[in-house]
């Protein structure tokens, strides 16, 4: 079922991932069934259907607690933290992230800690709160540099670099965003690459200097879109269309 989700064919690997589900639940296999369900939320999240992954992913985080399991708790609070972001509840996102970010400080996953300031990097930067945005994607570089975690450092610059485009740096941001993209292609990562797409089409659109870079960056957005699209990735897509409409509305 993971093999599935990490190759992009979610709705296989959720069918594979209930049958997982029941079998380590007929077991009595509590840790491996609550670890499951996580996966199970996050496939249900990148299809979209935000509830049935608040669902398994509050089921997990009720048995992680039982069994005193930080890791599939704080995989579970991302989780739910996630799907409330997907349904724009902002602050109900953030208060499940901080909750995840205390149980992983607690227990020392420094890798966890760096990729849920990444998760409020991108919650601060949809809300335009830039100080909260930079504080956070400080933190995440930070840590993610002490442990080498490649992928969170690439990320932690691309969102200290769209700040920067944002608050006046707009070519030098610019510049270290559209090399963040470029590392994270060759890393392979394409949820990331569609995201780092995005985003340089949203400033080139909205911070644009020149019609030239308002017209690169909604084809830019386009492009992403159909990336998106064509891995199945809901999330994305619906960034991707408020983007788009939040300069139709201009």
């Amino acid at each position: 079922g993971l093999i599935h989700l990490l190759t992009g064919k979610y709705k296989d690997g959720l069918k594979l991932l209930d049958q997982a589900a029941l079998c380590f639940k007929n077991m009595a296999d509590r840790g491996n069934y609550a670890l499951t369900l996580v996966n199970i939320s996050q496939a249900r999240l990148t299809l979209g259907e935000s509830e049935p992954a608040i669902e398994a992913a509050r089921e997990a985080l009720e048995i992680a607690r039982e069994i005193h399991h930080p890791l599939v708790e704080t995989d579970a609070l991302v989780q739910i933290g996630s799907a409330y972001f997907f349904n724009r509840e902002i602050d109900e996102a953030v208060r499940h992230f901080q909750l995840a970010l205390e149980i992983a400080e607690k227990s020392n996953m420094s890798r966890n800690i760096a990729h849920i300031h990444l998760a409020l990097v991108n919650i601060c930067y949809y809300c335009k709160d830039f100080e909260k945005c930079r504080n956070h994607a400080t933190k995440a570089l930070s840590i993610s540099r002490e442990i080498g975690e490649k992928t969170a450092m690439i990320l932690s610059n691309a969102g200290l670099a769209a700040i920067n485009a944002c608050e006046g740096l707009y070519s030098t941001g610019l510049k270290k965003l559209h090399d963040a993209y470029q590392e994270i292609e060759k890393i392979g990562n394409d949820q990331m690459a569609i995201h780092l797409k995005a985003l340089l089409g949203e400033i080139l659109l909205n911070q644009g200097k020149t019609d030239r870079d308002k017209v690169e960056g909604k084809e830019l957005l386009h492009t992403a879109r159909s990336r998106a699209f064509e891995k199945g990735l809901i999330p994305e897509i619906k960034l991707i269309d408020e983007m788009l409409a939040d300069q139709s509305a201009v």
